[in-house]
Formats: structure tokens, C-alpha cells, sequence
């Protein structure tokens, strides 16, 4: 099977607003990627150049939730982590590493962090 990372540029965290969008991955065939036993981390930097990311979720916080037949990757963030964002565009990437050890970029792109109209 060959996996090729995606783009996605459509990412939204509303500060202040319970982030929680869900990543479906299958195949070309539209079977379902087994994830059981992966874990994922996802990096978001205001410039690529950055040397840190000014947010990181992973599987190790629950910020990412994996679960394992149905290829399912749900990204989380409480409206209290939202809130202490800073508004503006971004970069990210979504990797993902599989029980064998192998490594997937799975998603990169841009995501943007926006300031709510509603307080």
C-alpha cells in the first residue's frame, strides 16, 4: 500500500470554543486504515521557520484520540486551551506512527486561529 500525505487548509480554531474535528483515513478503496496501537502528534507553528510550535496535541495527552479499526483521528481542545491561543494563520502538520514504527506524514497545511465574535 502506498500512503501519500494530504494537504488541508481548512483547519479553524475559534479561541475560547471547543476545537474537535475528526480525521476519517482509507484507502483508495475506501477500506479503513487500522490504527490500533498508532499514535499521532500534531505540530502548529505560526511560521515554518519557528523553532517551536506554539501548539502541539498528541496521543499521549488525549488530545488526539485514535481510534483503532474504523481509521479514526479525532483532534481535541477544550475551550479553556483555545482561549489561551494566540489569533492569526499558521502551519501544521499531522504525523502519525504506526506499531511498526514506520512513520506517516498523514496531513499538512495551513490552519488559522480566530478571534470570536461572542464573548
Amino acid at each position: 500500500m502506498t500512503i501519500q500525505a494530504g494537504k488541508w487548509d481548512k483547519f479553524i480554531i475559534y479561541k475560547g470554543a471547543t476545537f474537535d474535528e475528526v480525521i476519517l483515513w482509507s484507502d483508495d478503496c475506501g477500506d479503513k486504515i487500522d490504527l490500533t496501537g498508532a499514535t499521532a502528534q500534531m505540530d502548529c507553528k505560526y511560521k515554518i521557520t519557528d523553532a517551536s510550535p506554539f501548539l502541539t496535541l498528541n496521543t499521549s495527552d488525549s488530545s488526539i484520540v485514535i481510534t483503532g479499526g474504523d481509521g479514526k483521528i479525532n483532534l481535541l481542545l477544550t475551550e479553556v486551551q483555545t482561549a489561551a491561543l494566540t489569533a492569526g494563520k499558521a502551519v501544521y502538520d499531522l504525523r502519525v506512527t504506526m506499531p511498526s514504527g514506520d512513520v506517516i506524514f498523514l496531513l499538512s497545511g495551513k490552519i488559522t486561529v480566530m478571534e470570536m465574535v461572542t464573548t
